[in-house]
């Protein structure tokens, strides 16, 4: 997720953190950049296998579409969930919870 960030992000600014979740006994991650963000029509679709947002334009980033899918399935085989925030052209916020034992 963190390359994800670096990659689509060509100026401003990209941040990585913790917060721990006392109340619900979970760690939360967050990965925040100021990149070319996501459109709410597509914000789900990004976890399918091999989804690539097509924007009519040309695609100038590699991958196989595979990165957030697996990220998911990590989450959820550890008892957590991912989610993302974002705006078109504004940037993108993903968070990823997942309890602490």
């Amino acid at each position: 997720m963190i390359s994800n960030a670096i990659k689509y992000t060509n100026q401003g600014s990209v941040e990585f953190g913790f917060n721990f979740k006392t109340k619900t006994n979970e760690i939360q991650f967050y990965i925040k950049d100021t990149g070319i963000g996501i459109s709410s029509e597509n914000q789900e679709l990004i976890f399918e296998h091999f989804y690539r947002i097509d924007n009519g334009r040309e695609i100038i980033y590699e991958g196989a579409g595979l990165g957030l899918t697996i990220v998911k399935e990590y989450a959820k085989i550890l008892g957590g969930k991912i989610r993302v925030e974002s705006v078109e052209g504004k940037g993108s916020q993903f968070y990823f919870v997942l309890p602490i034992h």
